[in-house]
């Protein structure tokens, strides 16, 4: 008899691949914003997510930091849900 019997996430893949992505995506739209003035509105509403998320570098590296914590605890509690 076979007792795996359904596929498990690992908890700290899945955790740490959001946290990455979602730096990366906020990362690349904050350069965006500041190199070329490409969707302000978009980098207006994620000001209001993450405080300290602004169109300098630091403002981009504080969104950043936010982005990671964001995605590591949204992937452990969509990991935690899936297991």
């Amino acid at each position: 008899m076979n007792t795996n019997c359904c596929i498990k996430i690992d908890m700290l893949a899945l955790s740490l691949t959001l946290g990455i992505m979602s730096a990366m995506v906020i990362g690349f739209i904050g350069l965006m914003h500041l190199w070329f003035g490409l969707w302000s509105n978009t980098a207006l509403l994620i000001s209001e997510w993450y405080l300290g998320f602004g169109t300098m570098y630091s403002g981009i590296f504080i969104g950043m930091l936010y982005a990671f914590v964001d995605g590591v605890l949204g992937g452990f509690f969509i990991a935690w849900l899936y297991n």
